[in-house]
Protein backbone atom coordinates (compact mmCIF):
# COMPACT_ATOMS: atom_id res chain seq x y z
CA UNK A 1 0.00 0.00 0.00
CA UNK A 2 1.49 3.69 -0.37
CA UNK A 3 0.82 6.78 1.08
CA UNK A 4 1.41 10.04 0.00
CA UNK A 5 3.27 12.39 2.56
CA UNK A 6 4.76 16.11 3.56
CA UNK A 7 8.46 16.13 3.24
CA UNK A 8 7.93 17.56 7.55
CA UNK A 9 6.45 13.88 7.85
CA UNK A 10 9.58 12.51 7.18
CA UNK A 11 11.55 12.42 10.66
CA UNK A 12 8.00 11.58 12.41
CA UNK A 13 7.21 8.45 10.25
CA UNK A 14 10.62 6.91 10.74
CA UNK A 15 10.54 7.71 14.02
CA UNK A 16 7.35 6.00 14.32
CA UNK A 17 8.49 2.43 13.99
CA UNK A 18 10.07 2.48 17.36
CA UNK A 19 13.31 0.77 16.05
CA UNK A 20 11.95 -1.77 13.65
CA UNK A 21 13.37 -2.48 10.21
CA UNK A 22 12.79 0.71 7.73
CA UNK A 23 13.83 1.10 4.22
CA UNK A 24 14.83 4.30 3.38
CA UNK A 25 15.53 5.73 -0.19
CA UNK A 26 17.30 9.09 -0.33
CA UNK A 27 19.76 10.91 -2.74
CA UNK A 28 23.11 10.98 -0.86
CA UNK A 29 24.22 14.77 -0.77
CA UNK A 30 27.93 14.24 -1.23
CA UNK A 31 27.78 12.34 -4.67
CA UNK A 32 24.23 12.99 -5.70
CA UNK A 33 23.56 9.26 -6.33
CA UNK A 34 20.68 7.60 -5.11
CA UNK A 35 20.80 4.97 -2.19
CA UNK A 36 18.40 2.19 -0.43
CA UNK A 37 19.05 1.98 3.17
CA UNK A 38 18.02 -0.52 6.06
CA UNK A 39 18.08 1.10 9.05
CA UNK A 40 16.45 0.88 12.64
CA UNK A 41 16.39 3.90 14.76
CA UNK A 42 17.30 1.79 17.51
CA UNK A 43 21.11 2.60 17.56
CA UNK A 44 21.78 2.85 21.52
CA UNK A 45 23.93 -0.29 21.75
CA UNK A 46 26.15 1.64 18.76
CA UNK A 47 27.02 4.81 20.48
CA UNK A 48 30.41 5.07 22.04
CA UNK A 49 29.61 7.84 23.81
CA UNK A 50 29.99 11.69 24.09
CA UNK A 51 27.87 14.29 23.24
CA UNK A 52 27.35 14.79 18.79
CA UNK A 53 29.29 17.30 17.56
CA UNK A 54 26.09 18.71 15.69
CA UNK A 55 22.34 19.17 16.41
CA UNK A 56 20.79 16.06 13.92
CA UNK A 57 17.43 18.05 14.23
CA UNK A 58 19.13 21.65 13.49
CA UNK A 59 20.89 20.22 10.08
CA UNK A 60 17.93 18.55 9.11
CA UNK A 61 19.41 15.15 9.47
CA UNK A 62 17.44 12.22 11.04
CA UNK A 63 20.10 9.56 12.81
CA UNK A 64 19.94 6.00 12.33
CA UNK A 65 21.52 2.46 12.55
CA UNK A 66 22.25 1.45 8.72
CA UNK A 67 21.53 -2.33 9.87
CA UNK A 68 23.66 -3.86 6.65
CA UNK A 69 26.95 -1.80 7.78
CA UNK A 70 26.22 -1.54 11.84
CA UNK A 71 26.72 1.47 11.89
CA UNK A 72 25.22 5.31 12.94
CA UNK A 73 24.15 7.02 9.60
CA UNK A 74 22.63 9.99 9.53
CA UNK A 75 20.04 10.70 6.37
CA UNK A 76 19.10 14.08 4.67
CA UNK A 77 15.39 14.58 5.47
CA UNK A 78 15.11 16.73 2.33
CA UNK A 79 16.45 14.06 0.02
CA UNK A 80 14.11 11.68 0.90
CA UNK A 81 12.12 9.74 -1.67
CA UNK A 82 10.60 7.16 -0.17
CA UNK A 83 10.02 5.17 3.83
CA UNK A 84 8.95 1.72 3.46
CA UNK A 85 8.21 0.26 6.83
CA UNK A 86 5.73 -3.41 6.97
CA UNK A 87 3.38 -3.31 3.69
CA UNK A 88 3.00 0.02 3.67
CA UNK A 89 5.96 2.73 1.92
CA UNK A 90 5.29 5.99 2.41
CA UNK A 91 6.08 8.60 -0.95
CA UNK A 92 7.45 12.17 -0.10
CA UNK A 93 5.09 14.72 -1.80
CA UNK A 94 7.78 17.03 -3.60
CA UNK A 95 5.23 20.07 -4.07
CA UNK A 96 8.12 21.17 -6.85
CA UNK A 97 6.71 18.85 -9.03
Amino acid sequence: MKKFIAETEIEQTIRSTNGAEVFVYFVKRTTGEPRLMRASTDYAELLKGGEAKYSAKDAGLVVVQDLDKQAIRSIPLDSVVSVTFGKMTFVVNNPEE
